[in-house]
């Protein structure tokens, strides 16, 4: 299991060994052993013994382990419904552990949780369920388990539209990556934040975070891939930069699904920008295909849809009914006048527009002009988002 985490999955595995009497729990090792091997064969093995569990053990735990294999099972069909139905049964059926066990069973069900309900449409119920207590008690044996919670919270966050609160979790997911040593950890909680500075509009910044991924890239790791994918994508949508093939392969049904989600609708976003239009219906298509049990990736695939055919972005609107608050990314910012950049740069030393109007002897509504129009430049929409920038930038 650690030898896994480390990112040691070169070495061929072991036949799954499982007796009716060994402790669930086991399953749900063999489990992310295969995933961390990109093993589907193999996760299938593995699948199939967890939901069958229930046939020789009538426990919670083993109620646990069987419907949470059978809510993979329906993620890896494409089947998102059912596999957040059976995603709530386990998390249910964890509730009824005895205390000392009971988070060391529910960690890997409250995990995916999060992004089941953003596939289902429900960000608010996304953000509630980001919390997840067991990730201290497993620990011990699973290294990464605090920094992969911090880091769904940082995706949740971004995807209901709070870009200030999702930098601050993955300034705390990069430092607890480092506390572990694990280049592979590392290399995803940088390249997390890499696609978040990126979309705050600091480029700079965005890629020293991805000239610190290239270090430890390793194409072995499918999650490394796929973060690095999608953060190197907002980076080319706003400067122009080459990308890898791997940015177009369809949604991975091993993956980090509210990731690969956002991986595959940037994707989308760059074809577009780049008149590729076999690309463009590429991408469509993946979306399409997840869009039939899924209202979040529906919406996604009419944005699409639309930026194809040059119309008005209404499936923003959708989205927005959902919680989320995702706009499409222009190629790059538009720079700001002298007047705006002084404007801004005093709001980033906090103060009020009365006091900027006061020092620069203007009116407040004519600060007030600057300001909306500095906001749209730069695709703000807050105060504090703007004071970010600000200080972030400050001396550029």
């Amino acid at each position: 299991m650690l030898e896994a985490e480390r990112g040691n999955v070169r070495t061929p595995m072991q036949p799954v060994q499982f007796e009716s009497e060994d402790p669930p729990i086991g399953l749900m090792v063999h489990w992310l052993l295969a995933v961390r091997a990109n093993d589907l064969d193999r996760v299938w093995s593995v699948l199939d013994r967890m939901i069958g569990l229930t046939e020789y053990q009538d426990t919670p735990e083993a109620r646990v382990v069987a419907h949470f294999g059978a809510s993979i099972a329906a993620r890896v069909g494409g089947d998102y419904t059912a596999a957040h139905t059976q995603n709530q049964i386990a998390v249910e059926a964890a509730e009824q552990i005895d205390v000392e066990s009971r988070e060391q069973y529910g960690y890997a069900v409250k995990l995916q949780q999060p992004g089941l309900l953003v596939l289902r449409g429900d960000v608010p119920a996304a953000l509630r369920a980001t919390g997840n207590p067991g990730a201290h008690q497993v620990q011990f044996y699973l290294p990464g388990a605090v920094q992969y919670v911090i880091q769904i919270r940082s995706w949740v966050l971004y995807i209901a539209g709070d870009l200030p609160a999702a930098l601050e979790n993955a300034d705390e997911s990069v430092a607890e990556a480092e506390r572990t040593g694990q280049d592979r950890l590392v290399g995803r909680a940088r390249a997390a934040r890499a696609f978040l500075l990126a979309e705050n509009g600091n480029l700079a910044r965005a890629e020293q975070d991805l000239k610190v991924v290239r270090e430890c890239y390793d194409a072995s790791h499918d999650d490394l891939v796929m973060v690095t994918d999608l953060a190197e994508t907002a980076y080319a949508l706003r400067t122009g930069a080459k990308v890898d093939d791997t940015v177009f392969m369809p949604l991975r049904p091993l993956g980090d699904h509210l990731v690969d989600t956002l991986r595959v609708a940037f994707a989308g976003y760059l074809a577009v920008a780049r008149k590729d239009n076999a690309a463009a219906l590429q991408v469509l298509g993946y979306l399409k295909a997840g869009g039939r049990t899924s209202p979040f990736l529906d919406a996604l695939a009419q944005r699409q849809e639309e930026l194809m055919a040059g119309e008005d972005d209404r499936a923003g609107e959708r989205l927005g009914a959902m919680g989320a608050t995702l706009s499409v990314p222009n190629r790059g910012t538009q720079p700001l006048s002298r007047r705006e950049r002084e404007i801004v740069r005093l709001v980033g030393q906090g103060l009020t527009n009365g006091q900027i109007a006061e020092q620069l002897f203007l009116s407040e509504r004519t600060i007030e002009t600057h300001l909306h129009n500095s906001y749209k430049k730069l695709r703000l929409s807050t105060r504090p988002a703007l004071t970010r920038w600000a200080l972030e930038h400050d001396g550029d």
